[in-house]
């Protein structure tokens, strides 16, 4: 099963060998990344490490330039130790992504901003609302025409809805991304 996992997988890669960048593409992948916050407020400190899974599925409307929706799956840690409690939340964040460089460069910069709406649980909470913006920048190193490796830094403001309760985060994050071509 796992030979015919890694040989979907190879057949993939070279049969969208042609693509990238341009007008009339898909762009399909993702990004995973990790943040620890420290919150210090006057009713005493909070700290949160989030593990973050973002797929995504995008549309070159122009050369460079693409657009579309990326799902946002969170696990979060608050006050991590004995006083832990965890949660968990998911949403959508529709983006536009722009590169910079030449179409057929291999290595390639990019910026991307998004608006996200989360939903989520603590223990036996009700659902808790989310949602703010964000930004990220960075390089992506393609592997061939099709496939890229991308380093970002992120920053994202986020808002509790139920109580306004806001988050302002920086992290780095690293995701791929494939690009394919329409035929």
């Amino acid at each position: 099963m796992k030979i015919l996992k890694l040989f979907f997988f190879i057949a993939l890669l070279y049969t969208t060998a042609n693509a990238q960048i341009t007008k009339g593409n898909w762009l399909v992948g993702g990004d995973a990344n990790f943040s620890s916050v420290k919150n210090k407020s006057e009713t005493g400190d909070e700290k949160f490490n989030d593990f973050r899974i973002n797929p995504n599925v995008g549309y070159f409307f122009m050369d460079k330039i693409s657009g579309g929706l990326q799902v946002n799956l969170v696990f979060t840690n608050t006050n991590p130790g004995n006083d832990s409690t965890k949660a968990s939340s998911y949403g959508f964040a529709p983006f536009v992504r722009y590169y910079f460089l030449e179409t057929d460069e291999r290595i390639n910069i990019f910026a991307e901003a998004n608006y996200s709406y989360r939903i989520g649980k603590t223990g036996s909470s009700d659902n808790i609302n989310w949602n703010g913006y964000g930004f990220k920048a960075g390089t992506v190193l393609f592997f061939n025409s099709s496939v890229g490796l991308e380093f970002s830094i992120n920053y994202v403001d986020t808002t509790r809805r139920i109580d306004n309760f806001n988050i302002n985060t920086i992290f780095v994050g690293f995701g791929f991304q494939i690009h394919l071509e329409k035929k």
